[in-house]
């Protein structure tokens, strides 16, 4: 019998340094928490013609290979409330963070965890 593995090997592509891809690379290399527009900007001065889309593209291909740290900031909300589900519970126990993150702030807003009870057991009576 054999030694070696059957397994196919995982073929990996050298990172280019002379592709557009390879601009960003440098450039975040030197500024690792700057945007795809203000990315594609900069090159644009240089003669490299990139859209932020492609920028964006290689952060992410970036971040998912582990080469570059993502999610630094929040997402930008424009100060709109977000949309969708709203972390809803599932379950009878189930409590999603985004809830516990929203009572917090109920409970700040109002001055502390006793304020809030007090207005929750008062809009309880108002809907017996």
């Amino acid at each position: 019998m054999s030694t070696e593995s059957t397994a196919p090997k995982k073929k990996t592509r050298r990172l280019r340094s002379d592709s557009k891809s390879g601009a960003v690379r440098a450039y975040l290399k030197r500024k690792p928490h700057a945007g795809p527009t203000a990315i594609s900007r900069a090159l644009k001065k240089r003669g490299i013609d990139i859209s932020p889309a492609h920028v964006s593209n290689v952060k992410t291909a970036l971040k998912k290979a582990g080469l570059i740290e993502g999610g630094d900031a929040p997402a930008a909300t424009n100060g709109r409330k977000r949309r969708g589900r709203g972390g809803k519970a599932r379950g009878g126990d189930v409590v999603s963070l985004a809830n516990l993150i929203e009572a917090r702030q109920f409970v700040e807003s109002v001055g502390g965890v006793e304020k809030a009870n007090e207005l929750i057991s008062a809009l309880a009576k108002l809907r017996d």
